[in-house]
């Protein structure tokens, strides 16, 4: 089933994507890498042959589909399956049939290629088909490609071209090891079956439809229905993570934002960031701060030296300690509570320190269940939680980048039991790793998710989501080179910001990553959807390991918001609006 044509490349025209569909070929349509970066192998419904099919299942591995038109599938009353958590925009299943004239169970390749060729042959009838059954027809956009911008619309346009009846067999291709394959993965199968690859867009383009077009005609759509309040859907955030106009989308965010803060106010908090142990058995894959017990570059704070830094915190105005640190065997449950208790009876601050992560390895060292655990700590004077540890709630990612650290259902449990506490805590997210554009969706969504069960239950709530991009100094993934290299993108991180601003309707607050990105491009983020600058930290030696070596003072903070149009003030971390200190800027 191979083209047999010798190229140097796997991509074809749409020229030659025809020929090949004409002569009962399958060809791969492959969607941009900004999008999904996935492939689908196709095939005419109207050639297909068991050969084909068994070759799709063989190969691809995927759902095999049948791609038709609404109308057609009307006319045998094959019906939708109702949808059910979905979105809008995803693909619209109906129920599986078989061909009443198979005598035989419609699994095989031969069943299912003559289930395919009944569902587009002229003189058959509802009655010649039996529900359910194996083949999986799905419905087109009634608008085709100008209402949806999927697979399932670019292929039948694909086969209209090549005039042909609009339906195909669609398989989705899957890697060896299960997972989709993105665009080097569908190159090297290309290559090893001689097939060819047609672009989305050349699809696009050839049906009068440009991809920039069609991006402006989805975008005002989104923008509707953003501003009608509604909220977006995970197709709906790929869409405006891929949408080619930046200051587009980001006044998308701040149309958001402003909705959500009126008053032309950006706040800071002044706070000091402590990292109490670089010591740490997990090794993550991204992190270049820990060491291991022994090292001669290990260490853990006194007592006295991190009171000292506490107490230069308070002399200069701040009220957040954020503590944290590597997961040392040495420090236990009892440590931390004892810590807890002589801070807050020495000084008047709010302790928003010890990671999910932190939490988590607290209770399994002392056996205690983390509400238990966190009941501990939250009587002893940890009053919230920081995101960190969160990375990518994707369990795939998090196990590429830390194999011994906790899922993602782990990190969820932890600030959920938080938040039944009645403690507030934050969330982050490190990009640009090795992370896919829908990993981050997923990622945003989760977090969504328990901030809407938390909010119902009346307790603890995520008070502020802080996005920043990974840093990839001296980390096993820079030594490995396995990493997408965001690093040094402000239009990478202006991007992240604004969907996030959209996709997390229910989270007050969006903080700047100064930090990482620098004063300059976190000044920029206040008009993407950021109301918040963060914390003046004082100090910070984790992602600082790592390259990001940006600092800066209250006064060049509120310079920096003066500047973008809006009223510095100070917070707390409860986002309590603070009396300016006197002698501050």
């Amino acid at each position: 089933m191979a083209t047999n044509q010798s190229t140097t490349t796997p991509y074809c025209t749409i020229d030659e994507a025809i020929e090949i569909l004409r002569a009962g070929r399958p060809v791969i349509l492959k969607d941009e890498p900004e999008r999904e970066d996935e492939g689908d192998l196709i095939v005419s419904a109207q050639l297909i042959s068991a050969e084909t099919i068994n070759l799709m299942l063989r190969e691809a591995r995927g759902l095999l589909t049948v791609p038709m038109e609404q109308a057609r599938l009307e006319a045998l009353n094959i019906a939708l399956i109702p949808p059910r958590n979905t979105d809008e925009m995803c693909p619209r299943f109906t129920v599986p049939v078989d061909a009443v004239c198979i005598h035989s169970t419609g699994i095989s390749a031969s069943d299912r290629a003559r289930t395919i060729r009944e569902l587009i042959a002229p003189e058959t009838t509802p009655d010649d088909f039996i529900i359910p059954g194996h083949v999986f027809p799905l419905a087109a956009h009634p608008d085709g490609l100008w209402g949806r911008r999927g697979h399932t619309e670019g292929s039948l346009e694909l086969a209209r071209m090549a005039g042909l009846y609009p339906a195909v067999a669609m398989c989705e291709i899957l890697r060896t090891d299960g997972e989709m394959a993105k665009g080097p993965d569908l190159e090297q199968f290309a290559g090893r079956l001689g097939l060819r690859i047609v672009m989305m867009d050349t699809v696009l383009a050839a049906s009068g439809l440009s991809a920039a077009a069609w991006a402006e005609m989805a975008f005002a759509d989104l923008a509707d229905k953003v501003l009608a309040g509604k909220r977006l859907t995970f197709a709906q955030l790929q869409e405006l993570y891929a949408h080619h106009d930046l200051t587009e989308l980001g006044a998308l965010a701040d149309l958001v934002r402003t909705r959500k803060h009126p008053e032309p106010v950006v706040t800071y908090v002044l706070g000091r960031n402590v990292n109490y142990t670089n010591v740490c058995w997990v090794q993550c894959k991204f992190c270049n701060f820990c060491r291991s017990r022994g090292s001669e570059e290990a260490y853990v704070l006194s007592e006295e030296a991190l009171f000292a830094k506490v107490a230069e915190m308070v002399a200069a105005g701040g009220t957040e300690l954020l503590m944290q640190g590597g997961l040392n065997p040495e420090l236990d449950l009892e440590y931390f509570e004892n810590l807890l208790r002589r801070l807050k009876a020495r000084f008047p601050i709010h302790v928003h320190s010890l990671s999910a992560t932190e939490v988590l390895y607290l209770s399994r060292l002392s056996r205690l269940p983390v509400s238990e655990t966190l009941s501990r700590l939250h009587a002893a004077g940890l009053d919230s939680l920081p995101g960190a540890g969160a990375e990518i709630l994707v369990d795939r990612v998090r196990q590429q980048l830390s194999p011994r650290k906790e899922r993602t259902e782990e990190w969820l449990e932890v600030h959920r039991q938080a938040h039944r506490l009645g403690m507030d805590t934050t969330a982050t997210m490190m990009y640009g790793s090795v992370e896919t554009l829908a990993d981050r969706v997923e990622h945003l969504l989760r977090i969504r998710e328990l901030q809407d069960e938390s909010l119902a239950e009346g307790g603890g709530r995520f008070l502020a989501f802080i996005p920043w991009s990974f840093q990839p100094v001296g980390t096993e993934l820079q030594r490995r080179g396995s990493f997408r290299g965001d690093k040094s993108s402000g239009y990478g991180y202006l991007r992240t910001v604004a969907v996030s601003r959209l996709a997390l309707d229910n989270v007050a607050n969006l903080q700047a990553s100064w930090v990482t990105q620098g004063a300059k491009v976190a000044q920029l983020s206040l008009k993407f959807g950021v109301n918040d600058f963060g914390s003046t930290m004082m100090e910070e030696n984790v992602v600082s390991q790592a390259g990001a070596r940006f600092s800066t003072s209250p006064q060049e903070i509120e310079h920096l918001i003066r500047a973008a149009g809006y009223a510095p003030r100070v917070r707390n971390t409860k986002y309590d609006l603070l009396e300016p200190v006197p002698g501050s800027p």
